[in-house]
């Protein structure tokens, strides 16, 4: 009856770099909407993720959005030990909770769409 050891599956591409290496189109309304649904899962359990950025998300082969990271997670009001990264953030934060995530998820998709508003403006100008 003890846990001997865990398996998880790895995952090749992280958000942050999705965009370095693989021409594919990328569906920004489709990736958010992922990543929506997996904070909306957490906040129903009382949780906050705390750090949420394109380095903490991985892509499945189907551009499916996997969250990971999980160290700041914590029931909301918890004290946090460290919460969110520079640049992702809207303030220096030590508790955790819901409006952590919500900014992080108008940063995210600010960023997408602006990465996608480039890539066809690249497009554009070579095609």
């Amino acid at each position: 009856g003890r846990i001997a050891g865990i398996a998880l599956q790895k995952y090749d591409i992280i958000l942050q770099y999705r965009f370095d290496d693989d021409p594919r189109a990328f569906d920004v309304t489709a990736c958010m909407s992922g990543i929506r649904a997996g904070i909306e899962q957490l906040h129903s359990l009382g949780l906050a993720h705390n750090d949420l950025n394109p380095l903490n998300i991985a892509m499945d082969q189907d551009d499916q959005p996997i969250i990971l990271d999980f160290g700041s997670c914590r029931k909301f009001g918890e004290a946090l030990l460290s919460g969110g990264t520079p640049g992702w953030i809207d303030e220096d934060y030590s508790t955790s909770a819901r409006h952590h995530d919500e900014s992080a998820l108008r940063k995210l998709d600010r960023w997408l769409s602006n990465i996608q508003s480039e890539r066809m403006s690249e497009a554009e100008q070579t095609g």
